[in-house]
């Protein structure tokens, strides 16, 4: 018996302006997508100052941030601390 194919899921998001009190406090779960790119539109800038991660990403796979940086288009990350990305693929 043949497994059941996996449907195709694919999401982009634009960023579309600057983030400039990014906290942390969100995370990016697994969404069961068969890919996810994440990329600016224009010059954008995300920075913050929380002592912990900037980026989260929990139990994700597939994912890719492209900052980018051809046709004006790029994304800068400014951290006031160390850690810009945490990624834990076995959290859920």
């Amino acid at each position: 018996m043949e497994p059941a194919a996996r449907p195709v899921t694919i999401f982009f998001i634009t960023v579309t302006a600057d983030i400039a009190t990014e906290d942390g406090a969100n995370q990016l779960n697994n969404g069961g997508w068969t890919t996810l790119t994440i990329n600016p539109s224009g010059s954008r800038t995300l920075s913050g100052s929380v002592n912990s991660f900037l980026i989260s990403l929990n139990g994700t796979n597939n994912v890719t941030i492209d900052g980018l940086n051809s046709g004006g288009n790029f994304c800068l990350f400014q951290y006031k601390y160390r850690y810009i990305c945490k990624y834990d693929p076995f959290s859920q």
